[in-house]
């Protein structure tokens, strides 16, 4: 949710080879559209543009300029191939029928998903077909990859609060440690990865914070590429683990 000045940069460069951007849809978003010479379909080229909070420390010449922030995971890359690709299609309207919808997304990785923003903004209303573009370090420089359906990883978050029970110093038996909980349930959610994952399925514990015997919480992000069935498997499974992890720690 910080790319306010790419979002601007990206609607300035539209502008200079004669298109006309439409700013803000959902967010930071930005559409543009290229008219071919004739009627026929809506393709849509989509590319992110996250300013995630990273410091970048690469010395590059590209690096950020803004302290604590930076277009990792190939973000700054999907912008500039999404404004090539306008800047070489713009030269060939003449040559296809139909029109190209060029849509720059924010916040890929936000917990606000940029994509949902804009589709219920009515980015994808006029769209036949959409091609997203991302990188992808298992393949080789100057070779694409093409396949349909979902690809890459989507992203959701589970609070997790374990509550203790206080006892006194001298008899730690009549308490109940929320933090032995957490651990516990951290050690079990591990193992779903080996017990459940498979090929691009997977799940990582982000943050395990806020210990105190009292009250402890974990964040666990689900990372997967999976369809409705397995996430909802994945999600009895997440349950299970932490109920089991708690029923070992009954209240006194």
């Amino acid at each position: 949710g910080q790319e306010k000045e790419s979002a601007a940069y990206i609607a300035a460069a539209l502008r200079k080879i004669g298109l006309e951007p439409t700013e803000n849809v959902g967010g930071y978003g930005v559409t543009a559209v290229i008219e071919g010479k004739g009627e026929g379909k809506c393709v849509g080229l989509r590319a992110d543009f996250d300013a995630l909070p990273i410091q970048e420390n690469t010395g590059l010449p590209y690096a950020s300029q803004t302290p604590g922030v930076m277009h990792a995971c190939g973000h700054d890359a999907h912008a500039a191939m999404l404004l090539g690709a306008a800047y070489v299609l713009k030269e060939m309207k003449d040559e296809f029928n139909g029109k190209v919808k060029l849509l720059f997304q924010p916040s890929e990785e936000g917990a606000q998903s940029g994509a949902k923003s804009m589709v219920q903004h009515g980015a994808m209303e006029d769209a036949d077909q959409i091609i997203a573009a991302h990188c992808d370090n298992e393949l080789e420089v100057g070779t694409i990859g093409i396949c349909s359906g979902g690809y890459m990883t989507a992203s959701t978050l589970i609070r997790i609060i374990f509550h203790g029970q206080k006892a006194h110093t001298a008899t730690p038996e009549k308490g109940v440690d929320a933090i032995a909980m957490a651990v516990e349930a951290y050690g079990k959610l591990k193992r779903i990865v080996a017990e459940e994952a498979g090929d691009r399925e997977f799940v990582r514990l982000i943050k395990l914070y806020e210990l105190n015997p009292f009250k402890s919480q974990m964040v666990r992000q689900l990372a997967n590429a999976m369809q409705s069935p397995k996430r909802n498997r994945l999600y009895e499974l997440i349950f299970r683990k932490v109920e089991e992890a708690a029923s070992a720690y009954p209240e006194r």
